[in-house]
């Protein structure tokens, strides 16, 4: 996969850091002095050139700007690219799992045939079993559940602290 670079995020944290800069009165050779990058460098970040998070969070120090003002900039909220359906219905029934646990579901032992149920009364859908018992793994390997044997099925319950 070739390198991503998003060119137009790039040139306004370049814009924000010039202006800021300027709005200091330092010159580039001043922050060069201040961080240890060469002048060049800074040129390239201030021009919308491909750069590190860490050279970004020197420069903020340098000119005593917050991270946050510095990254509040226009940006397109979603993807780059879609979320297969597969992986978006698995990170749904993992995060429907953790709701079902926090809203105290698993007090009691409850079987992936129970968890199925409660999906279908709570939330109107009926995921594969297979990606709920990958969600309850999940949650036992986090230490939140345990599980006991029942013939060949599992249990899950609240983890006792």
């Amino acid at each position: 996969m070739r390198k991503y670079f998003d060119e137009n995020s790039a040139k306004q944290i370049g814009e924000r850091i010039r202006m800021h800069r300027k709005q200091h009165g330092y010159s580039l050779e001043d922050i060069s002095a201040m961080t240890g990058f060469s002048v060049n460098t800074l040129s390239s970040i201030e021009n919308g050139g491909d750069t590190y998070i860490s050279y970004c969070i020197a420069i903020c120090q340098a000119l005593e700007l917050a991270p946050a003002e510095l990254f509040n900039i226009e940006l397109e909220l979603k993807p780059r690219f879609e979320l297969p359906p597969d992986r978006r219905n698995r990170a749904l029934t993992t995060l429907r799992v953790s709701q079902l646990f926090d809203s105290g579901f698993f007090a009691t032992p409850k079987l992936v045939v129970s968890v199925l149920e409660e999906f279908a009364l709570t939330y109107g859908i009926q995921p594969e079993s297979s990606e709920v018992s990958t969600a309850l793994k999940k949650l036992t390997n986090d230490g939140k559940l345990e599980f006991t044997k029942e013939g060949r099925r599992n249990l899950y319950v609240r983890k006792k602290r």
